[in-house]
């Protein structure tokens, strides 16, 4: 499972939370994308994201080089 939704206002190069879907904070990251674009890629495949949005994407949205998951207790 990806993105399967997201909410609040972002742009490209900005650090978000990852919640899952209780709404608990897993992890935070560099975003690739903007909140717009991310909206239009929720529940996606990878291999639809040329079609999406165009040339020159990214493959992930956080990429796991730019994030650092939240530890649970």
């Amino acid at each position: 499972m990806g993105v399967v939704n997201a909410d609040g206002e972002f742009v490209r190069g900005e650090i978000v939370s990852m919640v899952d879907l209780q709404g608990t904070e897993i992890g935070r990251g560099l975003t690739n994308y903007g909140l717009q674009d991310v909206v239009r890629v929720c529940g996606k495949k990878t291999s639809e994201l040329h079609a999406i949005l165009g040339q020159n994407v990214y493959m992930e949205v956080i990429h796991r080089d730019n994030m650092q998951l939240v530890e649970t207790p």
